[in-house]
C-alpha cells in the first residue's frame, strides 16, 4: 500500500554528461589563458613531453560541472593525479553513498536467497590424523643398509 504522497521530494535521475575531448585550439586557448602555468596554482610550467599534461574539469562531470572551457584547465600529470585520487574520487564516492547508489549488500537469509544453492567444500587433510596411520619400521639386523 503506498501512500498518496510523501515528506520526501522525488528526484529526477541525474545523468552525468559525457567527457568531451579538447581540439587544439582549445588547448592553445586554455594554455594562453593560463600563461602557460598549471591550472593549481602550483606554479609549475606545463610541460607535454616531460611530464604531461591533461585537462581537468574544475568542477568534475560526476559532481554536475561541464564539458565547457570555464570549467577546464590544464593541469600537470603529477598534480591531475593528486587531485583526482585526493579529492574527486572520494567526492564522488560520497555524492554516490548519498544518492543511494551504492552501499554494503543486504545480508541474504533463507527467505531472501531465491538462487542455487551449492555445498560448502569442506577442508581436505592432507595428512592423516597423527596416530592413525602405522609406519614400517626397518628391522635392524645389526648389518648397515
Amino acid at each position: 500500500m503506498k501512500p498518496e504522497f510523501s515528506a520526501l521530494a522525488e528526484r529526477e535521475p541525474v545523468t552525468i554528461e559525457k567527457r568531451r575531448v579538447l581540439t587544439r585550439v582549445e588547448v592553445i586557448e586554455l594554455a594562453v589563458r593560463q600563461g602557460g602555468k598549471c591550472g593549481c596554482k602550483c606554479g609549475g610550467k606545463l610541460d607535454a613531453m616531460r611530464e604531461g599534461v591533461t585537462d581537468e574539469h574544475v568542477i568534475a562531470l560526476a559532481l554536475g560541472g561541464s564539458n565547457d572551457l570555464d570549467n577546464r584547465e590544464l593541469w600537470r600529470k603529477p598534480c591531475s593525479d593528486a587531485k583526482t585520487a585526493g579529492k574527486d574520487l572520494p567526492a564522488i564516492a560520497k555524492a554516490k553513498r548519498l544518492a543511494g547508489e551504492t552501499g554494503k549488500a543486504k545480508r541474504l537469509t533463507d527467505e531472501t536467497c531465491t538462487g542455487p544453492t551449492r555445498q560448502i567444500p569442506t577442508r581436505v587433510r592432507a595428512w592423516p590424523p597423527k596416530g592413525s596411520r602405522k609406519l614400517s619400521s626397518r628391522k635392524f639386523n645389526g648389518e648397515p643398509a
